[in-house]
């Protein structure tokens, strides 16, 4: 599922970075014109800086040269700057602009609904916690009154017996809290990684809104592009901030898991113990 989302996510960036290349007038001459030559090889280059940035913000920040990368792209601003000013002065980029930010708000009511799956999600996988937790304390009750009473009175065939049962049921109980602890691990994955989408939407909508206001004048392009921004900055906001209180939720109940199935194993371990001793008694 990772894979397809990275997918997704390559495609979405093509289609930005396309859409930049093609509403830029070709027939244009910049002021530099040797920067301009290399302008659209030095954006397939932050593009993929970006792409990889928003897909493992801890790897690209463990890479050596980061640094240099960064200062790069910093440096080439101004330039690129200078290079829009100069040739997005007609309709074209107006338009290409408007369309982009549209693109932005269908992507972030995306996002948005894709947050509350996962609000969704952790209320299923809280439910399904409690449901464990609630019948692994009938059968810790029912150890300690039942198999503690058959190991003190001597009664080992009755207790193996029923220890077996309880042996099955333990360990029924731990993979289920196993595979619960495997989905609460992805989806904290996931919110991060929505997270990180957030802020590049959030961003991309204000240079989309800032750019549509310096290169046209035409208020027909920018009103409904400011709609669309403001909708996106909307979105991406409040997405954001859900997303962090789930992600918050996720990661207590990730601790009960973990700590409840530790719990469980220790007590399937301990019984495993008596069933060797009454084995060797009877």
């Amino acid at each position: 599922m990772y894979s397809q989302d990275r997918k997704y996510f390559r495609f979405r960036c093509r289609v930005i970075l396309v859409a930049f290349l093609l509403i830029s007038p070709a027939t244009s001459s910049p002021p530099k014109q040797d920067g301009a030559s290399s302008l659209p090889r030095f954006i397939l280059q932050c593009a993929e800086i970006v792409s990889a940035l928003i897909k493992d913000p801890n790897g690209f920040l463990k890479m050596s040269d980061k640094a240099t990368i960064v200062q790069g792209c910093i440096k080439r601003v101004p330039e690129i700057l200078e290079v829009i000013e100069h040739t997005a002065k007609g309709p074209i980029l107006g338009a290409g602009l408007l369309v982009v930010s549209g693109y932005l708000l269908y992507e972030s009511s995306q996002l948005y609904e894709r947050a509350k799956d996962l609000e969704e999600n952790y209320e299923k996988c809280k439910d399904d916690f409690k449901l464990v937790e609630d019948n692994y304390t009938i059968f810790n009750d029912y150890i300690k009154k039942d198999i503690e009473r058959h190991w003190k009175n001597n009664n080992t065939a009755k207790m193996v017996r029923n220890l077996k049962t309880v042996m099955e049921k333990l360990t029924s109980f731990f993979n289920s809290l196993s595979e619960l602890a495997d989905d609460t691990r992805k989806d904290i994955k996931q919110i991060s990684r929505e997270k990180t989408q957030c802020f590049a939407y959030f961003l991309s909508a204000i240079i989309t809104c800032s750019s549509v206001t310096i290169v046209t004048g035409n208020l027909l392009v920018i009103i409904p592009t400011w709609g669309f921004g403001v909708f996106t900055l909307f979105y991406n906001v409040y997405s954001f901030l859900n997303l962090d209180k789930t992600l918050e939720k996720f990661q207590i109940l990730k601790k009960a898991v973990m700590k409840k199935r530790a719990e469980i194993n220790k007590a399937r371990a301990s019984l495993e113990v008596v069933m060797m001793r009454a084995d060797i008694n009877m």
